[in-house]
């Protein structure tokens, strides 16, 4: 299968969340979802939702782009007890 490579990343994309599709040593792809850390003309640095970072090379690259934030868990609230609308459990709202 062929791939157009599509880079749409670049270093004034750092601390936006990414995906990255790479080619591994033994010929296969690999995504890389997550916050980009780091980026410079080599690599691109990607902080993954468990906090292992992943360096990818640039050379090794078929597509990239930003993407939106992850979406919450529904029924999530957070370490707060907050949702979204700020209240609490009492239903209060921000102090």
């Amino acid at each position: 299968m062929r791939y157009e490579h599509t880079n749409r990343l670049g270093c004034g994309d750092v601390g936006r969340r990414v995906t990255v599709r790479s080619r591994t040593a033994d010929g296969f792809m690999t995504d890389a979802v997550g916050v980009l850390e780091e980026c410079d003309d080599r690599s691109f640095v990607i902080r993954t939702k468990r906090g292992d970072l992943i360096r990818v090379e640039r050379a090794l690259v078929v597509a990239a782009k930003t993407i939106p934030d992850a979406p919450g868990r529904p029924g999530s609230r957070g370490a707060t007890g907050a949702d979204d609308t700020g209240a609490d459990d009492t239903g209060a709202g921000p102090v």
